[in-house]
């Protein structure tokens, strides 16, 4: 019985560490089935990231090339599927473009086992060559070496590239034009230079001016720029009778553009007018002076090229200025050969008795002051009187010449419809044999318009002047808020959560912004800002500046807005897209003395080819910016005027015309452009349409804290002259665990740089300060060490650091006022940056 008893016992033992033993396996079994699940969910999501990026991704082996693996981005950028790359090569299916690209990219590749932002030529499935952006890096797989590569599709970027350089040629042209213009040179040189000018522009074998007869019987080349051994056509005559090119331009005083000489476009006469000279396709363009076409500019081509519109109206805008200085020169060749008939003068020349009455006028007081020479020969004084000089100003001038002396000065009068005009007048006394004054000779210049630039010129310059004080005290005020906003900051870090002074630190740090926001917008009027693009949604810019323009447009005028939900993005500089709706708020206040209402819209619209040509614009998805007022109006004179730099309806001294001026250049160089509609008495609307992001907007993430912030234990050379600053960056460093060697300025720097022992890892520099700027402080830095890393800090926009070279894209630049946690991730970044 008792050993029964005891072997019961042992089974019972036995039973229990089953039990104990099938838990224990049931436990890790589960463990087991949940890392299971956790590597299936990370699978999941890297598979989901490499499948979904717009980038093309391809995993590829070392040793033979062929692909393993793409994603969507692969087949919608190259056009070739999944299944027609895998287990072959990019040489099987010729998607590089440029073998040379392809052994660089080889090359970089076994050399460093990686490859970045390499920028190459791709061909497409369909044959279509595209630029990338190409990354990669050997990675194993299946303990077996592949390639990860990464390219990014950059065709579109490296087009508006093209089209800067190309609007950058453009001006560039139209300025040696311009100057070459207001040379005085005679009208042979100045075609000369015109013609070499547009063939080196449109790459042009031949380019020729030609100049018809006063009859316009015929039309001679009298200038040109040919290439290498191209025949010569200076001196050829044709007549115009008959000739259906002359016939044409004198007919429709418009270009003619001819692509192919096969190709019909106006009829067969032309394109057998080609083939007799011999070229494939040419661009002509009228030259105009005073709606009379006098000549034309002939661009030829030995074989077939399309003309863009861009190109057409580059011609158009040469041929304008080719027109004027043509006109021009020959009006001072009139005027020194007909210097002795006055009655051709372009200047008032009037010729009056002893007494004051006038004898003659010639033919350009009628034109310039609109009366006829009949309303006034006969009559006296020939100096009309205005109310802008007194009674005592006109004796003096007759008191002058009665005494036999010349007189000179500025003479304001008005026109016969009232307009007023001031002449530079010369008044000289005509003597007789006997020495007695038997006449006086009155020669007027019109120099109101002349006058009215000066002033104009005068009030920019005052602009600029208080644009640049503003900058300068921006500068100086950025240190303050920064040292006020950052030492806040770091008091917030430091005192407990629930310290009675956190409030106090928030409410200092709140001003702080407050006043960096103001300062911006100074900087903004003063057009003294950083000019940075971003991806933005105007729908958050007009909410942002509600209150400012309620302030701008006072409590009489009641502002609305009405802004799309689904607005798209757009990319723009945020300061350049305040700086239109402030300049439009405040033209729409001037135009609502009485009150009114200002209304914001926002939409979206698709633009088709028909209406594209109507705006001026390319087809394609635009964001439209409606900025409507229920103001005076304007009618068709004013409107076609509006945008003119210095043109305003303002009283004198009241406005400066560069308002609309300014909003007309942000939006053309942004790729945009501004319809107006207004009738006097009706209000006013403007339209801005600009073009739609690509991208998203980024969300700009939500500054850490202190205790988030990464840590680290480099040595930072700094260098600032403004002590509060120094200080600040000093102390925010050195919490962080980073080693701070201070400087006030580039020479005492680059002494403690050569003086210290130890690594420094990090130059922090300003740039613009006294003795020795960051820029030649970093360049000396470099050349003792060529591995450190630079961050250039400023205050100052990019207009006043633009010429120290610290802009380009490569250069790490951290603009004032920036806080505590951007300073230090911007550190550590530059610092992990290879």
């Amino acid at each position: 019985m008792e050993d029964e008893n005891e072997t019961k016992a042992q089974l019972l033992q036995e039973i229990s560490t089953l039990r104990q033993r099938i838990a224990t396996l049931e436990a890790a079994e589960a463990q087991a089935r949940q890392v299971i699940a956790d590597l299936h969910h990370h699978k999941a999501l890297v598979e989901t990231a490499f499948k979904t990026s717009p980038d093309a991704v391809v995993v590829s082996r070392l040793n033979n090339g062929q692909y393993v693996e793409v994603n969507d981005g692969f087949e919608t950028i190259t056009g070739y599927s999944r299944a027609e790359v895998i287990g072959r090569t990019s040489l099987e299916i010729n998607i590089w473009r440029n073998p040379v690209n392809r052994d660089r990219f080889v090359t970089e590749l076994a050399t460093h086992g990686i490859v970045s932002n390499m920028e190459i030529e791709f061909e497409t499935k369909t044959g279509n060559i595209r630029a990338g952006l190409i990354s990669a890096k050997i990675i194993n797989l299946d303990d077996e070496p592949h390639i990860l590569s990464i390219t990014r599709d950059i065709t579109e970027w490296k087009k508006a590239e093209a089209k800067i350089k190309q609007h950058s040629k453009k001006l560039e042209l139209l300025d040696k034009i311009a100057a070459a213009a207001t040379a005085n040179f005679d009208p042979n040189s100045f075609l000369e230079l015109a013609c070499r000018e547009l063939a080196e522009n449109f790459l042009a074998p031949c380019v020729s001016a030609s100049m018809f007869s006063k009859d316009k019987s015929t039309a001679m080349v009298v200038s040109e720029y040919v290439l290498g051994d191209q025949p010569s056509v200076r001196n050829r005559v044709t007549r115009v009778e008959g000739d259906v090119v002359a016939q044409y331009l004198l007919q429709t005083r418009a270009p003619l553009v001819l692509p192919h000489a096969q190709v019909d476009l106006y009829g067969a006469a032309f394109s057998k007018w080609m083939e007799k000279l011999g070229i494939a396709a040419m661009l002509l363009i009228p030259l105009i002076v005073e709606d009379e076409v006098i000549g034309s500019l002939e661009i030829y081509f030995y074989s077939p090229r399309q003309f863009t519109s861009s190109e057409v109206n580059l011609a158009w805008s040469v041929s304008d200025q080719v027109a004027g200085a043509v006109a021009k020169a020959w009006l001072n060749e009139e005027r020194r050969l007909l210097s002795t008939a006055i009655n051709q003068a372009a200047d008032i020349i009037v010729v009056t008795d002893e007494q004051g009455t006038i004898l003659y006028a010639n033919p350009a007081f009628e034109q310039i002051t609109g009366f006829a020479r009949v309303e006034v020969i006969g009559k006296r004084p020939f100096i009309l009187p205005n109310d802008t000089h007194d009674t005592a100003f006109y004796d003096a001038i007759w008191s002058t010449i009665r005494a036999g002396q010349v007189w000179q000065g500025n003479i304001t009068s008005q026109t016969k419809d009232g307009s007023p005009i001031t002449t530079k007048t010369t008044i000289t006394p005509v003597k007789d044999d006997n020495g007695k004054i038997v006449n006086y000779v009155s020669t007027q210049v019109d120099v109101t318009r002349e006058l009215a630039l000066e002033k104009q010129y005068r009030q920019a310059q005052k602009m600029e002047a208080i644009g640049q004080l503003t900058a300068g005290i921006a500068h100086d005020f950025n240190n303050l808020l920064m040292a006020i906003n950052g030492f806040a900051e770091l008091m917030q870090f430091r005192l407990p959560k629930d310290s009675p002074f956190q409030d106090m630190a928030s409410r200092i740090v709140a001003s702080g912004e407050s006043a960096a926001n103001l300062i911006r917008q100074l900087l903004v009027f003063s057009r003294k800002q950083i000019v940075e693009p971003q991806v933005i949604n105007l729908n958050d810019t007009v909410t942002e500046i509600d209150k400012m323009l309620r302030r701008i447009i006072g409590e009489d005028i009641n502002l609305q807005t009405r802004l799309h939900p689904q607005l798209w993005s757009i990319k723009l500089d945020p300061s350049q897209v305040e700086q239109i709706i402030v300049n439009l708020a405040v033209n729409a206040r001037d135009a609502m003395p009485t009150g009114g209402q200002l209304t914001l819209e926002t939409a979206n619209i698709q633009i088709k080819n028909q209406t594209a040509d109507l705006l001026r614009l390319q087809p394609g998805d635009y964001v439209v910016l409606s900025v409507i007022d229920t103001g005076v109006g304007m009618n068709e004179t004013v409107k076609s005027r509006i945008f003119e730099p210095f043109f305003t309806t303002k009283e004198h001294g009241k406005g400066t015309g560069l308002g609309l001026a300014t909003v007309y250049g942000i939006v053309k160089q942004n790729g945009g452009d501004i319809q107006v509609y207004s009738r006097e008495g009706e209000g006013s609307t403007f339209e801005i349409y600009l073009p739609r992001a690509t991208d998203t907007v980024i969300d700009v993430p939500t500054e850490t804290g202190a205790e988030e912030l990464s840590k680290g234990t480099e040595t930072v050379l700094l260098v600032e002259d403004s002590s509060a600053v120094r200080e600040l960056v000093t102390l925010t460093l050195t919490a962080q665990g980073y080693s701070v060697i201070k400087a006030t300025n580039g020479q005492e720097a680059l002494t403690l740089f050569k003086n210290h022992e130890g690594e420094i890892h990090l130059l922090l520099t300003d740039i613009v300060m006294p003795q020795m700027g960051g820029k030649e402080l970093a360049d000396r830095v470099s050349e003792i060490n060529p591995n450190i890393k630079v961050i250039f800090t400023s205050g100052y926009s990019n207009d006043a650091i633009s010429h120290y070279g610290v802009l380009d894209p490569e250069i790490v630049f951290l603009q004032k006022p920036f806080s505590p946690g951007e300073l230090v991730a911007k550190v550590r970044q530059v610092l992990d940056t290879p």
